[in-house]
């Protein structure tokens, strides 16, 4: 195979130092507009092509961006999520590639080997939980992040996030509009931005319609707790139920089943995440756009570097907005009267 055409074959062909053909092609020093010009024409004629390790040495950068999921410890009770990782991931993929990064997935885990085994030059934590360890373990080697939904206790950190406020509106309005304005909100432990930003949503929503607030939580994601959260909500006699996560939404509809609750005309539901869950149990759903949360971090992230290197502010994302998912768990709207002749 032929050699590589390296920096002093340029240099050679250009009639220039190899320092020089260094600041031409890294877009630095203080080079003549034709001698950059000359220089940047005989490397493409040549066929150069850097070298990545070379390029990170010279440049302090990889090229490389990490996304760590967070760990699932109950991983076949969250498989519902697995629709949401792989968007968030596709998503940032393919942003990545758009903006000449590449981009690595490393568990969320700590003590994990992956964190010490490639180089990158930032990462994007997944749906941090309170006091997330990987926040502060990579925050300590100095190493940029972003979040995909907001570190909490931690407005420092940039993040991307859903207009969760507005989500939350869509799925209690629509459970109002088909008849119910006493809505029961559900979620679970672990506490992360999404249950803490849709509560305060929910309380604020109650306080404007004067109903009074019920809120059931399971202690863990769990097939026991969710069951055990289940079981008592429906033990207060809901005629409507805004749940977080989509394993809640199917355990309440298992167990009204058993109940002999018919939903939607008894019960409704709306849960948030359009999972395959979700679909499985003809749930009315907000969808929360992963692959444009995934993109909008990695775009978020590449902006934070580039104002580190520029000593400038740092863009930002504008949230994403979910989608409401009309299926069988909702009653239908009642068309409105026609205005008076």
């Amino acid at each position: 195979m032929p050699r590589p055409v390296g920096l002093k074959d340029v240099a050679l062909d250009a009639g220039v130092s190899v320092a020089a053909v260094s600041q031409a092609l890294n877009g630095k020093g203080r080079l003549a507009p034709a001698t950059r010009n000359r220089i940047l024409d005989a490397a493409e004629r040549l066929g150069y092509r850097p070298n990545p390790g070379a390029s990170a040495l010279v440049l302090g950068r990889s090229q490389v961006l990490a996304l760590s999921m967070p760990e699932i410890e109950h991983f076949p009770e969250l498989a519902g999520e697995v629709r949401h990782f792989l968007g968030v991931l596709g998503g940032a993929a393919g942003a990545a590639l758009e903006l000449d990064h590449a981009l690595v997935v490393a568990p969320g885990g700590v003590d994990s080997p992956a964190w010490n085994r490639v180089l990158f030059d930032g990462a994007i934590v997944v749906d941090p939980v309170e006091d997330e360890p990987v926040l502060a373990a990579l925050g300590a080697r100095g190493i940029p992040i972003v979040t995909i939904g907001h570190a909490m206790g931690d407005d420092a950190v940039p993040h991307v996030d859903n207009d969760i406020a507005a989500m939350t509106r869509t799925a209690l309005d629509r459970l109002a509009a088909g008849g119910d304005k006493d809505i029961m909100l559900m979620y679970a432990q672990p506490r992360q931005s999404i249950e803490a930003d849709t509560e305060r949503a929910y309380r604020a929503w109650c306080e404007r319609h004067d109903v009074a607030p019920s809120i059931v939580v399971a202690r863990n994601p769990g097939p026991d707790a969710i069951a055990t959260a289940a079981a008592k909500a429906l033990d207060a006699r809901p005629r409507a139920i805004y749940a977080t996560f989509d394993k809640l939404s199917a355990a309440v509809a298992t167990e009204a089943l058993h109940r002999s609750i018919a939903i939607p005309d008894e019960l409704q539901l709306v849960t948030f995440s359009d999972s395959d869950v979700a679909r499985a149990h003809d749930l009315t759903t907000i969808d929360e756009r992963p692959s444009e949360l995934g993109a909008a971090a990695v775009r978020l992230l590449v902006g934070v570097l580039a104002a580190e290197q520029s000593s400038t502010v740092a863009p930002s994302e504008p949230p994403v907005q979910g989608v409401l998912v009309e299926r069988g768990s909702t009653r239908p709207v009642a068309a409105a009267a026609p205005p008076p002749a």
